[in-house]
């Protein structure tokens, strides 16, 4: 069935799927809602993350120090940096755009740069925080 949804939707025809399969409605649709007696958000799911959790890139270090922590807290761009065992988390708005400066100030810092990726949030994560972990409304979405 997912197969034959997915050809339908390269035909550029729409399609209206009701599930509580969330990655299964990540994979498959455009635009998502998500409803809870009334529409709490409608937007793709990657706006939706966005709109959520912002941008996260994840460094895996060979080893994690305070400096390498303190360097990427100092640069422009920079939302929250947190360094969690080997690896440092940091939020920012355009890691396309900052990724090479924040690399550059790592490896500066004396930094061994395992592997460089972006924490995808899923959208369980999503419908989590709309919703509430206990199942009340907690964001509003504009």
């Amino acid at each position: 069935m997912r197969e034959f949804i997915a050809e339908l939707k390269h035909e550029g025809r729409a399609i209206f799927l009701c599930t509580h399969n969330l990655d299964e409605a990540d994979r498959l649709c455009d635009r998502v809602a998500v409803f809870r007696t009334r529409l709490l958000a409608l937007d793709t799911p990657a706006a939706l993350r966005k709109q959520l959790f912002g941008r996260s890139i994840v460094f895996h270090l060979r080893e994690v120090s305070p400096a390498h922590v303190q360097c990427l807290q100092a640069l422009p761009g920079v939302h929250s940096v947190e360094g969690i065992d080997r690896k440092i988390l940091v939020g920012l708005d355009d890691p396309e755009q900052d990724n090479p400066r924040l690399i550059r100030a790592l490896v500066d810092a004396g930094a061994d740069i395992l592997f460089v990726g972006e924490l995808r949030r899923t959208l369980e994560d999503v419908y989590m925080r709309l919703v509430g972990a206990d199942g009340t409304h907690s964001v509003k979405l504009t």
